[in-house]
């Protein structure tokens, strides 16, 4: 026997009602443990006590090193975004860009430190030796500093979505002389095409 048209129309709706609820409820679990997770790192970072947060304290520092202190701020955002919307992560290139500066930033920090990650003590952790590691290997131990900065730099600009110039004032003046044709100083005006 077919099933009334307004009975399945009802049983839909009372389906996705459900499924709208079940929903939430994994939201709101999810952000409760994300919460819980930010204040177990913060005790582990702090004052490592019993054997799960001494294990996550090495963990957190050998993978991330000086990174690892940094680590429950977006755990503790990721998990208020679901109640407060604004604070949802929103797929962008300025999100990317954050994302791909701090790991340079780890990078660089063990570039200049250069201690060994196992000891848990390093700047940059295995993450900052890997990316750090992978540059020398192909720029040398010179041109990786100059690599991760321009990089860095790169990531700075797209993340804030404004021009150099606004972040190094100088470099605003320079640009603003070489579009004038003064570069050279005390010149006035443009130079010509026969050097005057």
């Amino acid at each position: 026997m077919l099933q009334p048209i307004w009975d399945r129309d009802r049983s839909k709706r009372r389906r996705g009602a459900q499924r709208e609820v079940d929903d939430r409820v994994r939201n709101e679990v999810v952000g409760i443990a994300l919460l819980a997770v930010a204040l177990l790192s913060i005790i582990a970072l702090a004052a490592p006590e019993g054997a799960l947060l001494a294990w996550w304290h090495a963990a957190l520092r050998a993978t991330l090193g000086w990174g690892a202190l940094v680590v429950p701020a977006p755990l503790v955002l990721l998990g208020l975004a679901v109640w407060v919307d604004a604070l949802r992560p929103r797929v962008s290139a300025a999100l990317a860009a954050t994302i791909v500066g701090a790991f340079v930033l780890l990078a660089l920090a063990q570039h200049y430190q250069d201690v060994d990650p196992t000891t848990g003590d390093s700047a940059g952790g295995f993450v900052g030796a890997a990316i750090a590691g992978a540059l020398h290997g192909v720029l040398g131990t010179v041109g990786t500093p100059i690599a991760l900065g321009a990089l860095l730099l790169a990531c700075a600009v797209v993340a804030a979505n404004r021009p150099l110039g606004e972040f190094v004032p100088p470099f605003g003046r320079l640009r603003d002389h070489f579009a004038s044709g003064r570069i050279l100083p005390g010149r006035t005006a443009p130079v010509d095409d026969d050097g005057t």
